[in-house]
């Protein structure tokens, strides 16, 4: 029997797109710990990127990754949008990065695999960006 304060339990999906973007949200952040660390190291390769720019891309995953899982999980305003620009920056930013600096042929043997996880996770974002549409629809509805 549930009381009148308890509150209705999460859903699996969005238990799953929260951890995906926590996930990301630590890559990101090991990404600008890693390259504040070892920022002077890195400087002495020759490398097409500055330790700067690593450190600014891990902060932009860090920070959106987080955004996304908060405003997802909390239900917060506009949680669509937020996931689904998320989502969408999260993607374009990743293949950007792999399309200006990847240039060797043993780098493009995992391409296949990126592309195909790359549209899943984003086809899983999507659905899950109608799903929390259309639950606000019903909420406003005055449907539970």
């Amino acid at each position: 029997m549930k009381s009148a304060h308890s509150k209705p339990k999460r859903p699996l999906w969005l238990k799953m797109l929260t951890l995906c973007f926590l996930v990301l949200a630590f890559f990101g952040l090991m990404r600008l710990v890693g390259a504040l660390q070892y920022g002077e190291w890195l400087a002495r390769f020759s490398l097409p990127f500055s330790p700067t720019y690593l450190a600014m891309g891990g902060a932009l995953w860090a920070l959106t990754g987080t955004a996304a899982a908060v405003w997802a999980w909390f239900h917060l305003h506009a949680r669509t949008w937020v996931v689904a620009g998320a989502a969408a920056l999260m993607a374009l930013t990743y293949w950007l990065e792999r399309l200006a600096f990847t240039r060797s042929q043993s780098s493009q043997t995992n391409l296949p695999f990126a592309l195909g996880m790359t549209a899943l996770l984003l086809a899983f974002a999507a659905a899950a960006t109608f799903r929390m549409a259309q639950d606000e629809r019903e909420k406003g509805n005055g449907e539970t």
